[in-house]
């Protein structure tokens, strides 16, 4: 079976050859860069240096021949992060820190931090729906958000015959509504 046909195969609650299997997939069974630079490392795997997968959380991404080599039977498909909204990194004497699309503020102790927490919560001092309106919201008909999708996942398709998730660019409703104005 293809990873997509196991995927498929398991939705359908059927039994396929083997439980499916997701590394990377999404945020939640991503690994950090740290670990996967160890790991394949341990593996003997050859590999070029891991380039980032998240910013906040921090993941890496898994190459094509890993994810092969490893049976991975899904690929992760994602939106962008809009042009013109990629966030810019910056530092102080204790942290590197960036503020994202929907005007969070993110930071990471240093030297040695391994993921971003929220330093700042943008609607945390709202008192009133106007604050609310007046707040800059990340426009999610930005063509550049979904530009090279169809390519990218007919691509992913074709070289692994893998099943594709299709990955979000933010929190689900409730942890974004959190990040935004703080719990």
């Amino acid at each position: 079976m293809t990873g997509l046909e196991r995927l498929e195969t398991a939705l359908a609650h059927r039994e396929p050859d083997r439980v499916p299997f997701d590394l990377g997939g999404t945020e939640t069974s991503g690994i950090s860069v740290t670990a996967l630079e160890n790991w394949l490392r341990l593996l003997g795997l050859p590999h070029r240096p891991v380039e980032i997968f998240s910013l906040a959380t921090q993941l890496g991404r898994i190459e094509e021949p890993v994810l092969q080599k490893l049976g991975v039977d899904t690929r992760c498909l994602r939106t962008r992060v809009p042009v013109g909204q990629e966030p810019l990194l910056r530092e102080d004497e204790r942290h590197r820190f960036y503020e994202d699309e929907w005007g969070i503020r993110w930071q990471m102790p240093k030297p040695h931090g391994l993921y971003y927490d929220i330093g700042r919560f943008p609607l945390a001092a709202c008192a009133s729906v106007r604050d609310v309106e007046r707040h800059r919201w990340p426009d999610p008909h930005d063509p550049s958000r979904y530009a090279g999708l169809s390519a990218e996942a007919r691509r992913l398709n074709a070289d692994s015959g893998a099943g594709l998730v299709m990955e979000r660019h933010t929190g689900g409703i409730f942890e974004t509504a959190w990040w935004l104005r703080g719990l």
